[in-house]
């Protein structure tokens, strides 16, 4: 296996311990620089993003260190606190709030919310190229939302720029999709916030490839069924 991440939960402490190890190809590509090691990206930009857009509530990143590092080999750690907390307060996922929910409407709402972030990073320099619903977690009687693991977050460039923006909303569309298979709400209901998701891809000039045809139109069928 050319890339392992385990994660250890310190329930006294309210920590959680990561590990990550790369192999092969995969190692040899971060040992170049080609690709990022996921426990030093991740504190960089828990470091940057306190000071560049202080009004986000993140999880707190305690600790990185790379202990093994050869072109085929790399072993690393990342320590981070329980948002539960950091924040002295309860906090699930924005997907499993959203399953419970059940409602197309917070689906919607979500929608929004999702914007608003991938905005502000934009208007800040910054793409999260994996901002879904799963690291975003939520607090509906506070109404409070904490973003978690920031190894895919990368700060803009013009020659990376469009890629960035392509893997960003191509990202939130495919885990929404994947939740509407989940969600109990009407058929008529999951096609307005499939087509939704295609307002979107057109306001920010995302075309589909192939692979994204294909996928939609598998769960286009199976919401028909």
């Amino acid at each position: 296996m050319e890339f392992l991440k385990t994660i250890k939960f310190d329930e006294k402490n309210g920590l959680y311990h990561k590990y990550y190890e790369y192999n092969g190809l995969k190692a040899l590509r971060t040992f170049l620089g080609f690709s990022k090691e996921r426990a030093n990206q991740s504190q960089k930009m828990y470091n940057s993003l306190k000071i560049d857009i202080p009004e986000l509530n993140l999880m707190r990143v305690l600790e990185a260190k790379v202990y093994k590092r050869t072109p085929w080999h790399i072993k690393s750690y990342l320590k981070t606190e329980d948002i539960n907390k950091t924040f002295d307060d309860k906090f699930i996922s924005y997907e499993e709030f959203l399953l419970l929910k059940n409602s197309k409407n917070e689906v919607f709402n979500a929608l929004e919310k999702w914007r608003y972030f991938y905005e502000l990073f934009v208007k800040n320099g910054y793409y999260h190229l994996d901002l879904n619903f799963t690291n975003i977690l939520v607090n509906d009687s506070l109404g409070r939302y904490v973003l978690i693991d920031f190894d895919e977050i990368v700060q803009s460039n013009i020659i990376q720029k469009r890629v960035y923006k392509k893997q960003s909303i191509r990202q939130v569309c495919f885990c929404v999709k994947n939740m509407l298979l989940k969600l109990s709400i009407s058929n008529d209901e999951k096609i307005e916030v499939f087509n939704e998701l295609v307002k979107i891809k057109k306001y920010y000039g995302i075309k589909d490839r192939k692979k994204d045809i294909f996928f939609d139109e598998m769960i286009l069928e199976k919401l028909s069924n």
